[in-house]
C-alpha cells in the first residue's frame, strides 16, 4: 500500500494541533512530544481520518513491514491514546473496530504556518484567500531582497513508500556501500568486544558473510565500485592506519591517519584514488585529500578561512557522471555550505547555502541525495531545488545507491546515566527508551540534572532525592549542543548554548538571559562565589578567557591568548587551552602562568572540575582521576569501561556517569523505480484540472 504524504506539517485534529516537524501535539494551554512510533502511528492515521486502518497497514507504513505481535501494536495505540487524553479527556480520538483494525474519529484538517501554544485562532486558507494572495506576494518580494539560500521546499508532496527489511540481527548495523553492479553491499557490525567488523551481503543469494577479523578494531570501511576492493581504517595500540583489502583476503596498508580523526572514505569511479576527509587533531578543521592508489601521493584539495572555527569539511560525495566532488561544510548546528568541486583541482565551480542539519550526501546520477535525521532529501544543481522526497522511522545513517534501489541503514542509540559508589559499586540511575547524558549533581547532592531527548528533543530534566524524573526547562533556540553548571549555592544552573549564557532557576526552571549571543561563548563556569562567571570566547580572534560581574553587569579580561576553559579558587585561575593538552594555573592579579598536569586532556572542557582544592578530569582510555592541588597527588577513582561516555559529575567521591547502550538498528531497501513511478504520478496530479 503506498500512502501519499503532504510535507504540510502541521494539522489541527479537532481542538488540539500537532506539529509533525517537531513531534508536538498541543492546545492553547500546553504542550507534549510524542516519541517516534507514536508520531509514525500518528501520521498514519492523519492520512486517512475517518477511515479504517487494518493492523496489516500499521505493519507496514509504522513499522516498515517487520513482524510485530498484536500487543505491540495495541500498546502503541494506547501510549497515543494517553497523549491524546492528557491535552483533552472529553474526546475518544481513536475508535477500536474488533478484527477491523483503529479508526481516527475528529475532523483533521491541513493548517499552514507555525504551530505554538498560543490563545489565537489558526488562520483557514480556504477561507481567506485574498489574505493567501497578499501574503504570497509579502514573501515573493521578502525572497528576491533575501541572500540566495536553499531550504526545502514545502509544496512538494513527501512519499512514503514500504521498505524492505535486509538485516534483522541483534545489535546495529551501519555504514553501508555497495558496487556498481548492486550485487555485493558492504556493512559494519559490533562484535561482543565492542569492536567492529565488516561484512558483506551479497544482494543475489541473501546471504552474510564476515570478512574481517572480529578481534581486529575496523572502522569507516567502504567498498570500491567494481567491488574487488575495500579500504578501511584499522586501530591497534593507539595506532590509526588507513588499509586496502583485495578481496577476499589480501592486505596491504596505505598510510597512518591521525587518532583524532573520524575519516569518511569514497572510491573515485575507476577504483584507483580515494578521497577522503582528515583533521590533524579535535582543535582543527576537516578537510577534503585524495589519495592516488597508484603513486601512494596523497593532496589536499580544500582549505578553510584562517579564522573559520567550526568542524570543516563533514561530508563528501563524487558524482561518476559529472566527476563534481560534492563537500558539505559544516556553518553552524542548524546550517551547512554546500561546495560543488572540481574532483582534481578542488576548485570551486558552485557554492549554496543550506538551513538544514545535514550530515551525509550522495550522488544519484546528476542529482544529490541528503541526509538531515529520518529524512533523505533530494538536491538538484541544475535547478537549485531541495525536495523532501523519503522519511525512516529513526535516524538515517548512511545510504547505498544503485541504479534502481535505495539501501540505508537506520538505527538509534540508547544512553543511561549511572552512579558508583565510593565503595566501588554501581548502579543505574536514570534510564528510558532515549538518550539521557551530561548529568549534573548539585553541590549539596540535592539533585541531578541532566540532558534528555525523551521528549522527542533535548531538554533539560531534574530529578530531586529520589522523585521521579522530569522536565525542568526548555532549551532556548534551535535544537544544538548546550552545556550547563551549577551555583556553588545550588539554587540555579549555568547554560552556554548558541553563544549566549543563562540562567535556569531549580526547581522552578525559569529561564533568564545574561549574556547575548554575540559574545560567542564557548564555555563558561561559576566563579568561587558565584557573584559571575569565568567564560572563554573566540570574538576577538584568538581564544580568551574573560569574566563578568553579575551584579555590576561588567566584564574583566583574565588571559589574553589560548583559553578556553576556567575554574577560579582562591584568588587563582585555573585552565585549559584549546591547542594544547594540559592545566595550567595562574595568579587572578596577573603573573606568569605555571602547568600543573600536563596530561589533562584537551576535551577535558566538558566535565572537568575544581571543588575544594581537587581537580577532577577524564584520562581517554584510561578513565577519571582526581588531582589534589595541595599534595599535588592523582589517583584514579573510576576506570573506563566499555560502553562510557566522557560525560560524568563527581560528589563525595560518587561519580555519575553516562554508559551507552548497544545501538539497535537494521538495513533497508526501497525501490527506485517505485519511486520515480510515484514522483511522475505525483506531477501528473499536480498538472491535473
Amino acid at each position: 500500500m503506498t500512502i501519499f504524504l503532504a510535507p504540510i506539517s502541521h494539522w489541527q485534529l479537532g481542538p488540539l494541533y500537532y506539529d509533525a516537524s517537531q513531534r508536538q501535539l498541543a492546545d492553547t494551554k500546553q504542550q507534549l512530544y510524542l516519541e517516534p512510533r507514536q508520531h509514525q502511528l500518528l501520521m498514519c492515521f492523519l492520512q486517512t481520518p475517518g477511515q479504517v486502518v487494518s493492523r496489516d497497514t500499521l505493519i507496514m507504513q509504522v513499522w516498515q513491514g517487520r513482524i510485530v505481535s498484536d500487543s505491540a501494536i495495541n500498546r502503541a495505540v494506547s501510549l497515543l491514546r494517553k497523549a491524546f487524553s492528557r491535552l483533552d479527556n472529553t474526546h475518544n480520538y481513536i475508535e477500536t473496530l474488533p478484527k477491523l483494525g483503529y479508526r481516527l474519529q475528529l475532523p483533521v484538517e491541513m493548517a499552514a504556518g507555525e504551530t505554538s501554544v498560543s490563545t489565537r485562532p489558526m488562520i483557514k486558507l480556504y477561507r481567506a484567500p485574498v489574505l493567501l494572495v497578499l501574503v504570497c506576494l509579502m514573501l515573493l518580494f521578502m525572497a528576491m531582497l533575501r541572500p540566495k539560500s536553499l531550504e526545502h521546499s514545502e509544496d512538494v508532496m513527501l512519499l512514503h513508500i514500504p521498505s524492505v527489511p535486509v538485516t534483522s540481527f541483534n545489535g546495529a548495523e551501519f555504514h553501508i556501500s555497495i558496487d556498481r553492479a548492486g550485487t555485493k553491499l558492504l556493512y559494519h557490525r559490533t562484535t561482543d568486544n565492542s569492536h567492529t567488523q565488516l561484512w558483506l551481503h551479497n544482494t543475489i543469494t541473501k546471504q552474510h558473510q564476515a570478512v574481517s577479523d572480529p578481534l581486529e578494531d575496523i572502522r569507516y570501511g567502504r567498498l570500491s565500485p567494481d567491488g574487488n576492493q575495500i579500504a578501511y581504517v584499522r586501530y591497534d595500540d593507539q595506532q590509526c592506519q588507513l588499509i586496502l583489502l583485495h578481496l577476499p583476503d589480501d592486505v596491504s596498508p596505505l598510510q597512518d591517519c591521525p587518532l583524532d580523526s573520524v575519516p569518511q572514505l569514497i572510491w573515485q569511479g575507476d577504483s584507483r584514488a580515494l578521497y577522503y576527509r582528515q583533521r590533524t587533531n579535535k582543535t582543527q578543521p576537516y578537510h577534503i585529500f585524495r589519495l592516488s592508489l597508484n603513486s601512494g601521493i596523497s593532496r589536499q584539495l580544500t582549505l578553510t578561512a584562517v579564522n573559520y572555527t567550526g568542524e570543516g569539511d563533514i561530508a563528501l560525495a563524487l558524482s561518476e557522471t559529472t566527476q563534481q566532488l560534492a563537500v558539505l561544510r559544516y556553518n553552524t548546528a542548524h546550517s551547512r555550505t554546500l561546495l560543488l568541486l572540481d574532483s582534481e583541482s578542488g576548485a570551486v565551480q558552485q557554492q549554496h547555502q543550506i538551513n538544514l542539519a545535514v550530515s551525509q550526501l550522495y550522488w544519484h546520477g546528476e542529482r544529490l541525495l541528503l541526509i538531515a535525521g529520518s529524512n533523505l532529501y533530494q538536491f538538484t544543481p541544475q535547478q537549485f531545488s531541495l525536495q523532501l522526497i523519503y522519511r525512516a522511522a529513526l535516524p538515517i545513517n548512511s545510504v547505498a545507491l544503485t541504479a534502481d534501489q535505495l539501501y540505508y541503514s537506520s538505527n538509534e542509540r540508547r544512553a543511561s546515566i549511572w552512579r558508583k559508589y565510593s565503595d566501588s559499586s554501581s548502579g543505574a540511575v536514570i534510564e528510558s527508551s532515549r538518550i539521557d547524558s551530561l548529568p549534573r549533581i548539585a553541590p549539596n547532592g540535592s539533585t541531578l540534572v541532566f540532558l534528555s531527548n525523551r521528549g522527542g528533543h533535548y531538554q533539560i530534566w531534574q530529578q530531586q532525592q529520589e522523585q521521579q524524573p522530569a522536565v525542568l526547562a526548555e532549551l532556548p533556540g534551535e535544537p544544538a549542543f548546550a552545556r550547563f553548571s551549577w551555583h556553588p549555592d545550588s539554587s540555579r544552573l549555568l547554560l552556554v548554548k548558541d553563544g549566549a549564557a543563562y540562567t535556569i532557576s531549580v526547581p522552578d526552571g525559569v529561564v533568564k538571559k545574561i549574556l547575548p549571543a554575540h559574545s560567542q561563548i564557548a564555555v563558561a563556569d561559576w566563579d568561587e562565589e558565584g557573584a559571575g562567571l569565568v567564560y572563554s570566547t573566540v570574538r576577538d580572534g584568538d581564544w580568551q578567557l574573560w569574566h563578568y560581574d553579575l551584579n555590576q553587569k561588567t566584564e574583566k579580561w583574565l588571559l589574553a591568548t589560548d583559553g578556553y576553559s576556567g575554574r577560579i579558587w582562591q584568588g587563582q585561575l585555573y585552565y585549559t587551552r584549546y591547542h594544547q593538552d594540559g592545566l595550567w594555573r595562574m595568579s587572578i592579579a596577573g603573573g606568569e602562568s605555571e602547568l600543573l598536569l600536563p596530561n589533562l586532556d584537551k576535551i577535558n572542557w566538558l566535565n572537568w572540575q575544581l571543588t575544594e582544592g581537587r581537580v577532577y578530569y577524564y584520562q581517554p582510555g584510561n578513565g577519571i582521576y582526581r588531582y589534589d592541588i595541595q599534595t599535588s597527588q592523582q589517583e584514579k577513582l573510576m576506570a573506563q569501561t566499555g560502553h562510557f561516555a566522557h560525560h560524568y559529575s563527581v560528589y563525595n567521591d560518587q561519580i555519575y556517569y553516562v554508559k551507552l547502550e548497544p545501538a539497535q538498528g537494521d538495513i533497508f531497501r526501497v525501490a527506485l523505480s517505485n519511486t520515480n513511478k510515484l514522483k511522475q504520478n505525483q506531477e501528473k496530479i499536480t498538472r491535473a484540472p
